[in-house]
């Protein structure tokens, strides 16, 4: 009797141990990483606030510049008359599925051209001007004569977060 107790406990410690440590093993990939930061360029598509919460709808692209943007431009354009990327740079976009990003209410925003508020000339470069968050979203839905969805931007991604937003120039 003392045997089939005894032989009982250890089956019983065993397979819970085993259990343990499967489940433990099963939910290693399902934890969400904290502190994880990630860029993305993207073209963006709209900017609007849903429960009290700014949010950035976007469409992932792979930019390329110099020698890199070359073999990219020679690899999807197979028939160009051209070798060349034209004004250095190539954008890649295999995949137009559109994502939806949180921007923190504390995201930094440079921009590089846009409408200058009461200004009538055409927009002119300024290289990394800083903008608050309020005004990039003033600026992107108004459309006078330069349209933001037009320019690719970096984003630097924290936690599932956009906390900073570069505007790319292009020519």
């Amino acid at each position: 009797m003392k045997k089939r107790i005894f032989l009982g406990l250890i089956v019983l410690v065993s397979t819970t141990l085993i259990l343990g440590l499967a489940n433990a093993k099963g939910n290693v990939g399902h934890k969400t990483p904290t502190n994880t930061t990630t860029n993305s360029t993207v073209f963006i598509h709209n900017i609007n606030e849903a429960n009290g919460q700014l949010l950035l709808t976007s469409d992932e692209i792979q930019w390329y510049e110099d020698e890199e943007a070359n073999l990219q431009f020679r690899e999807h354009e197979e028939d160009a008359n051209e070798q060349e990327a034209l004004d250095g740079y190539y954008i890649v976009n295999d995949n137009s599925e559109l994502q939806s990003l949180r921007i923190s209410p504390n995201a930094e925003v440079i921009m590089q051209i846009y409408d200058q508020p009461g200004v009538t000339a055409e927009p002119e470069l300024n290289p990394d001007e800083a903008v608050s968050l309020k005004q990039f979203k003033a600026l992107f839905n108004q459309m006078d004569r330069l349209d933001l969805r037009d320019y690719p931007f970096h984003l630097t991604i924290k936690n599932g977060e956009v906390i900073k937003i570069v505007q790319q120039f292009i020519p």
